[in-house]
């Protein structure tokens, strides 16, 4: 009777995380080719680091942190945290912006990324893109955001701010 309710217990349990669990956005044939740029460039700035290697972190996060995308854009528009990669189709329109959340900023330390003095950045791949004009609110924000990726890799990753979230965003507008 009791190993029946631990069973139970247990199943209960997983079908629970199961439901909490996001997954990760699905990349179509546009993104895929970004994503992969990205994280050939990630794998770069982190050879100098031993058995460096990424954690997929977005279902764990945003299932705990329903408002983490928010709060990492909000970080991405701040001096230093901008985008560390960028790439483009080719069009002036159309971005995929890396940008970094450090391990020691506020938010870093929010989502435990140096949890047991294991310390992780955290890197979040954007889609940026330009909208249709909306003629009912001819004033709202013209640029559609996507977060794809949201990974983790250790401390020391050699990247850097290589401009503002701001000049990409004027390009787009």
């Amino acid at each position: 009777m009791v190993s029946t309710l631990r069973a139970c217990i247990a199943v209960l349990g997983l079908a629970a995380t199961l439901a909490l669990a996001v997954l990760q956005p699905k990349l179509n044939s546009e993104q895929t080719p970004h994503h992969f740029a990205m994280d050939a460039y990630l794998r770069l700035s982190h050879a100098h680091i031993p058995h460096a290697k990424n954690v997929e972190f977005y279902p764990h996060l945003l299932a705990a942190h329903p408002n983490a995308e928010a709060k990492a854009w909000e970080l991405a528009h701040t001096s230093g945290n901008g985008p560390v990669y960028v790439t483009s189709d080719g069009h002036d329109k159309n971005y995929f912006v890396t940008t970094k959340i450090p391990s020691n900023s506020r938010l870093g330390q929010e989502w435990n990324l140096n949890f047991r003095g294991n310390h992780r950045d955290a890197y979040v791949l954007w889609h940026l893109k330009k909208k249709a004009r909306n003629l009912r609110h001819p004033r709202a924000e013209r640029i559609d955001r996507k977060l794809l990726r949201l990974d983790v890799w250790p401390v020391g990753g050699m990247t850097q701010e290589q401009e503002t979230l701001q000049q990409i965003l004027a390009r787009i507008r």
